[in-house]
């Protein structure tokens, strides 16, 4: 596939995302600076600390995601025209509002989350989810939940793709997109199923 697919790369875990791309022989670019967009065919924002990688992206901390500016702004434009996803923070800060005054969101995704929103690093776990644009009759994509966040809202431009099935979350939203935006709350990279990345391709 004649493409290339930026990885931002302030901070957080973007050496997985690399390497699930190297192995669907798809070309990556690290990100840290604006320039680095040039040229590319989508972005990925991967897991990290929200909060630091708010601060990273927006080092007057305006706010609010109408007042800023700089590199977040040229994230802003450059999801207009481009596929981007975002994994776990990378999904926070896409969306409209974190509950977190800490934390700047880019606003690009109509949904509310919170962060840590299944607690700490001690509550992480694996599940099995039911993903129906991932074909999930040959078997249920085995998703891996770290200090993720917790979808509270979407928006009805929003479609979610995919729910948690446990009685304790009342199948709440892990997966979402709109348009050629798309998040996960889970961590793909973190797996040997390289079925969302291709989904995502198959976004360009």
């Amino acid at each position: 596939m004649n493409i290339s697919i930026g990885i931002l790369s302030l901070q957080g875990d973007f050496p997985k995302h690399e390497e699930a791309f190297r192995r669907l022989e798809v070309r990556t670019r690290q990100v840290r600076t604006e320039g680095d967009l040039d040229g590319l065919s989508g972005l990925v924002i991967p897991g990290g600390e929200s909060t630091t990688l708010s601060r990273l992206l927006i080092p007057a901390f305006a706010g609010t995601p109408d007042s800023i500016g700089g590199f977040a702004e040229r994230l802003r434009d450059f999801a207009t025209a481009h596929p981007v996803w975002g994994t776990c923070a990378g999904m926070i800060l896409l969306c409209k509002d974190a509950g977190d005054a800490r934390v700047t969101c880019l606003g690009l995704l109509d949904a509310e989350v919170i962060r840590n929103g299944y607690g700490g690093q001690v509550h992480s776990f694996e599940t099995d989810l039911a993903i129906p644009s991932l074909n999930e009759k040959v078997k249920p994509f085995r998703a891996v939940f770290i200090r993720a966040p917790r979808v509270t809202k979407v928006g009805p431009d929003v479609e979610v793709l995919a729910r948690l099935d446990d009685p304790r979350f009342h199948g709440e939203p892990v997966m979402l997109r709109r348009g050629n935006l798309l998040a996960t709350s889970f961590h793909p990279e973190l797996t040997d199923d390289l079925r969302v990345q291709q989904y995502f391709l198959e976004m360009f």
